[in-house]
């Protein structure tokens, strides 16, 4: 684990807003369990379900975690050890159609096509494939890339140094940014409208505890 933590980049004047959307809240599969919050709150070890993507989906957690935004097509869940944004979360998002090359001053040029077989054959700058192939999450079938973004980017001298994860939904886009590893996986096969799952870390033993989460996911009428 490197211990020098990069500084954050910094972000385009671009603004959004989750103005008019409702948080989803996180049903426990046994209600009379577990009291639990719709987001920017711990939930304790148990079973849940999540009805705010296209196909529904249940995960369970054998310890404590916290969860971030949760709305519509967005939902973060993070380890309480988590570092700050990018450091030990699952990120999970609909809608997803492109990745945002980032400079310091604001977007480097045009959205890459959201294709992970094509990004992993061929890397966008500062970005070092690690591994990719298919990949199946509790019934649904899709690509895998495992990657790590360039800590040596430099944004002053204006490489791209973040990228970010853009979609149809009117929310701030997922950040990757230099320094951090990541896992993203694009399901695609068996539900009703794709979901996109980022695992981001700092600490690439985060990656086990992050997996034993996807090894818990069951949608319904995947297939």
């Amino acid at each position: 684990m490197t211990t020098d933590r990069p500084s954050p980049v910094g972000r385009s004047t671009t603004s959004f807003s989750t103005s008019g959307c409702s948080p989803i809240v996180v049903g426990s599969s046994n209600s009379g369990k577990h009291t639990v919050p719709t987001l920017q709150s711990p939930i304790a070890a148990g079973d849940y379900s999540h009805l705010g993507f296209g196909t529904a989906f249940t995960f369970s957690v054998g310890d404590t975690w916290w969860v971030q935004p949760n709305f519509p097509g967005w939902m973060v869940l993070s380890g309480l050890d988590s570092g700050g944004p990018g450091d030990r979360g699952v990120v999970f998002r609909s809608g997803v159609n492109g990745l945002m090359p980032m400079l310091r001053s604001g977007p480097a040029g045009d959205v890459i096509s959201f294709d992970l077989e094509a990004i992993s054959a061929s890397p966008p700058e500062s970005l070092t494939v690690i591994d990719s192939g298919a990949v199946e999450v509790g019934g649904a079938t899709g690509a895998r890339m495992r990657f790590m973004f360039d800590a040596t980017a430099d944004c002053a001298a204006g490489a791209v140094c973040e990228y970010w994860l853009m979609t149809r939904f009117p929310y701030p886009p997922a950040s990757m940014r230099t320094g951090y590893e990541y896992e993203l996986l694009h399901l695609d096969d068996g539900l009703a409208e794709p979901l996109t799952t980022l695992i981001e870390t700092y600490d690439d033993r985060w990656f086990d505890r992050a997996q034993e989460l996807l090894d818990t996911i069951e949608f319904e009428a995947a297939g």
